[in-house]
């Protein structure tokens, strides 16, 4: 009888476990341009098959929207193609966070004017990314990440 008990004992711990484990890690929200969209949902949909456990969730919202929203600890991450300004950068300071800048890829438009422009493609997070948010970033900054942000039309980073 004892080892009965034990073998159910053993079977129901590990039936807890299993199911601890498949539980999602986590949704990584992102907010932010619309120029970058494409590329965000192209690498979340890789990053997603690579760590299935991990949902990323993309809102395009203005890079003013998003920055706000990563201040106000909405989202994870905010993509814009600008640099902060002075006052969301005192706005994050009076709230504790510390925006880091991460820059993912270049967008050159007017190439056959006599002026043509870049802009950068940026993360931003609110402190030092930790756990699933850093692999994400880490992904993008990475050789594939790279190859994603150059089939959807921009330039990528030298490393």
């Amino acid at each position: 009888m004892r080892k009965k008990n034990l073998i159910i004992y053993f079977g129901i711990v590990l039936m807890l476990v299993s199911a601890g484990c498949s539980r999602k890690a986590g949704t990584i929200k992102i907010y932010g341009s619309e120029t970058m969209v494409k590329m965000a949902q192209l690498s979340a949909k890789e990053f997603m098959y690579v760590y299935p456990n991990t949902k990323i969730e993309i809102q395009t919202c203005t890079d003013d929207q998003a920055i706000s929203a990563l201040i106000n600890s909405e989202c994870a991450i905010a993509m814009t193609t600008r640099g902060i300004k002075k006052e969301e950068f005192d706005s994050a300071k009076n709230n504790n966070k510390e925006l880091l800048q991460f820059i993912v890829g270049l967008q050159y438009t007017g190439i056959d004017t006599p002026q043509p422009s870049r802009n950068l493609l940026l993360f931003y997070a609110n402190s030092k990314p930790k756990g699933m948010v850093k692999k994400y970033i880490n992904f993008v900054l990475g050789t594939h990440g790279q190859k994603i942000v150059m089939d959807s039309g921009f330039v990528p980073i030298k490393k």
